[in-house]
């Protein structure tokens, strides 16, 4: 039988020297979050609400994964300088060490105000309107990041980070509406059968619609990083107004406005510090109700719809 050389696994405590490696904390902080609000409802006439309401929220202990490796801010001109970054690390041994020590934070405000309406006198409607600010040092949409990277430019600071959230809407409004054309048999004109029903009678409009503001998102520099940091974003200096007066897909955002850092430096520039396009989007539709010849019963039984 032929032996087997197996000396199981290595405890050398040189077998990552190197190489990139992950450091998850002994002692993991649960992540904590504080939910309030406080909402008035009054009543206008039959049928109809009005709700106006503050809702909050504060989190910490939040995920902020970044290089536990990066070379501290008060060497990184030096490090771009010599060339010799990675013997300036914390731990040179190692490349990058990422972890995430859960010590982010989240801030939530908002105003927010209902107009409901239930279904009376063929009209209804849901009218919705939020004004919120979310802060945050850091935050992901989970798989995929759709909803914005996890950036940053110093990673022992997460306070340095604290800006807008990747969620962060400050308007939306939202809503929806149906309404009875007062046309056909049953309605307040023309309450008799015949073509004019047929053509014109039984019909129903209704609505949906958002208008929300865009999402904030982060300029970086795009050449390669000359921090001399050796990790994370490197963010320009804004040297000017970024805004122009007519965002366009050519020009979102006025490119002049930012400057790349001298080497061996961190830009002035913070995490989401521009707002990408909103969100308009109307759904239309018209349908007919009409009496089946078999039943009797009200079935709809066409509709088309338009959308914008």
């Amino acid at each position: 039988m032929a032996s087997l050389n197996y000396k199981g696994p290595s405890n050398s405590p040189s077998i990552y020297n190197g190489q990139n490696i992950n450091y998850v904390p002994y002692h993991t902080p649960v992540a904590r979050n504080y939910q309030y609000s406080f909402s008035i409802q009054h009543q206008l006439g039959a049928g109809m609400v009005v709700q106006a309401a503050y809702v909050g929220s504060r989190a910490k202990n939040l995920s902020f994964p970044v290089d536990l490796n990066q070379v501290p801010a008060n060497l990184i001109a030096q490090s771009a300088a010599t060339g010799q970054s990675q013997s300036l690390r914390p731990y040179p041994q190692f490349l990058a060490i990422n972890r995430n020590l859960f010590n982010a934070r989240s801030n939530y405000n908002s105003a927010q105000l209902t107009v409901t309406k239930r279904f009376s006198a063929g009209l209804q409607f849901d009218l919705n309107y939020t004004w919120s600010r979310m802060l945050d040092d850091q935050d992901s949409s989970g798989w995929g990041s759709r909803d914005g990277g996890q950036n940053y430019q110093y990673a022992y600071d997460p306070r340095a980070n604290y800006a807008a959230s990747n969620f962060d809407l400050p308007h939306m409004f939202k809503g929806d509406l149906t309404y009875q054309l007062p046309f056909g048999k049953g309605r307040a004109y023309m309450n008799r059968g015949g073509i004019l029903d047929a053509v014109l009678g039984g019909r129903q409009a209704s609505t949906l619609f958002v208008l929300e503001s865009g999402r904030p998102f982060t300029v970086t520099v795009g050449t390669n990083n000359n921090s001399g940091s050796l990790a994370g974003k490197w963010y320009p200096n804004l040297v000017g107004d970024p805004s122009v007066a007519n965002p366009s897909v050519a020009q979102w955002f006025n490119p002049a406005a930012f400057q790349i850092p001298a080497k061996g430096t961190f830009g002035n520039t913070g995490r989401n510090t521009l707002r990408g396009p909103g969100v308009q989007d109307v759904d239309f539709s018209l349908g007919k109700n009409f009496h089946s010849p078999l039943s009797g019963a009200k079935a709809p039984t066409c509709s088309f719809a338009l959308m914008h």
